[in-house]
């Protein structure tokens, strides 16, 4: 987190982003999903089907887990606004500039 912290220039946002991921791990270990990755659990699933108009919809899901009758798809989306980044690059590279 500091190395995350430095790069981005958010130092100050330091101790939050600590908290954001102890939530995570703890959300994650609560619903039996931390873990590592193997046959029923994938990182960086590509996804694929039919849209509207007969587009292709594309794209990832940061964890797809298959147990039992169960389907698990997590997509983490950033939801801080561009102007928190230090520079264009980085709001490009995080999609915040969308």
């Amino acid at each position: 987190m500091r190395r995350a912290a430095g790069v981005t220039g958010l130092a100050e946002r330091l101790v939050e982003a600590v908290e954001d991921v102890a939530r995570a791990v703890d959300a994650l270990r609560r619903e039996g999903l931390l873990r590592r990755p193997g046959p029923d659990l994938q990182l960086e699933y590509a996804l694929a089907g039919p849209w509207d108009g007969g587009r292709l919809l594309s794209g990832y899901a940061d964890l797809v887990c298959t147990t039992g009758d169960r389907l698990d798809v997590l997509r983490q989306v950033p939801v801080r606004p561009a102007a928190a980044c230090s520079s264009p690059r980085t709001a490009r590279s995080t999609g915040l500039d969308r």
